[in-house]
């Protein structure tokens, strides 16, 4: 029996385009949350002369900087402005130069460690241990 539904491919594996891709997409292509969002946001509410997309913005707005919040004020910033950015590298953040640690630097962490260490002992020390109390 021969097959109709065969895929044609390219001798690199890639499918010959116009033939038919079973994984493909058939029928009218779904719209995303995101663009039937866009496009509420361009529409103009009844009795309104701004869309919804301003009237949201203004109400963020007013939101940050007449009412004073700060997730809000954070939000508008994000926005406008972009996330700050954030270097992830094992650079220290210097672009390609090699985190420095320099002997003040080491002295003040040993010195916060063994501080903990004997806090932590001390609190150990003073805890009953019948009743961990």
């Amino acid at each position: 029996m021969e097959e109709t539904n065969k895929i044609e491919r390219r001798p690199d594996g890639t499918i010959i385009s116009g033939t038919l891709n079973p994984t493909g997409i058939t029928g009218p292509k779904r719209m995303s949350i995101t663009k039937i969002m866009q496009n509420k946001l361009e529409e103009v509410p009844a009795g309104q002369m701004k869309t919804y997309g301003s009237l949201l913005a203004e109400a963020l707005i007013n939101k940050a900087y007449v009412d004073m919040d700060p997730t809000a004020m954070k939000l508008v910033l994000n926005y406008v402005e972009g996330m700050p950015r954030q270097n992830i590298g094992i650079d220290g953040g210097e672009e390609g130069k090699p985190v420095e640690i320099s002997v003040e630097t080491k002295g003040v962490v040993n010195a916060a460690i063994l501080a903990f260490l004997k806090n932590t002992n001390e609190d150990e020390s003073t805890t009953d241990t019948t009743t961990g109390n």
